[in-house]
């Protein structure tokens, strides 16, 4: 729960900027908050989500798409009300990883 709350503060966060510097800082500490093995996992996912809208053209997946569709399962709160009350947030913040997940995951 402690977590989850630090995941939906910043992806509330990061649904009311549009600075890229301060979008990608926000991404990143965010994924400082999972341990080794899902930040490995994490950036495995969104290498191949990238791939996918690098293809958008063809199959209609841009980055906001697939936010849609996996957002929810990345970050899915436990309580019903706050799970459709941060949904656009929260398939937002999807979208951003995929979009910035060069920057996000640079060493």
């Amino acid at each position: 729960p402690e977590k989850e709350a630090k995941y939906l503060e910043i992806a509330r966060e990061v649904a009311g900027m549009d600075n890229k510097q301060a979008i990608v800082e926000k991404l990143k500490k965010l994924v400082s908050l999972l341990n080794d093995s899902e930040q490995k996992n994490l950036k495995a996912i969104m290498q191949i989500l990238d791939n996918v809208v690098k293809n958008s053209a063809v199959n209609k997946m841009n980055a906001s798409n697939i936010g849609i569709v996996i957002g929810l399962q990345l970050c899915k709160p436990q309580d019903v009300q706050v799970m459709l009350s941060a949904t656009e947030a929260i398939n937002n913040l999807a979208a951003q990883l995929i979009v910035y997940q060069d920057d996000v995951f640079s060493s």
